[in-house]
């Protein structure tokens, strides 16, 4: 297992870390011009379909009184964490999003199924973006609010959970 936060740490099932060290690399991406202890954080993260690649998205900072940063990347690393995590999908820049396929507006969550193909909720753009493993866009699923998708590894049957935010004038 890998579990996210500011690094990478790894739980096997056994109890140890599976022969890895357990406090892994950092996977937090700092935000420009901050404080060092000012991360933007994933969380979600997905093993590719051979387990040796984790991607990560849903990389988030909260401002204050509930106010979200989101950056609108996906990235990648190889769950070894012999190479710090890359971008992958979409970009890094802060504050930039789109609606351009393979780019986000709010990618909060990210899974993958047994072929190896990538699934990412794009939040605000009411669509599931699916890759291949290279990145290249395969198809765009649309679905309203989408804030998790997971995959049913056998059945290959996608679940989305979609979350609805009201604004009220009052």
């Amino acid at each position: 297992s890998a579990l996210a936060g500011l690094n990478l740490n790894r739980l096997a099932s056994d109890g140890s870390s599976g022969g890895l060290p357990f406090y892994g690399p950092q996977i937090a991406i700092p935000l420009l011009d901050a404080k060092k202890d000012k991360m933007y954080s994933p969380r979600s993260m997905v093993f590719s379909s051979d387990g040796k690649w984790l991607y990560l998205a849903g990389y988030y900072h909260n401002l204050n009184w509930g106010n979200v940063d989101w950056l609108n990347a996906v990235m990648r690393m190889p769950y070894d964490g012999s190479q710090p995590p890359t971008l992958w999908a979409g970009d890094l820049a802060q504050g930039k999003s789109s609606s351009e396929e393979g780019k986000f507006r709010m990618a909060t969550s990210i899974a993958s199924d047994s072929s190896g193909r990538i699934y990412v909720s794009d939040y605000a753009n009411d669509r599931i973006q699916v890759f291949n493993s290279e990145g290249k866009i395969l198809k765009v699923i649309p679905c309203d609010k989408p804030a998790y998708v997971s995959v049913h590894q056998k059945t290959g049957d996608i679940f989305v959970f979609s979350f609805l935010i009201f604004e009220s004038d009052h």
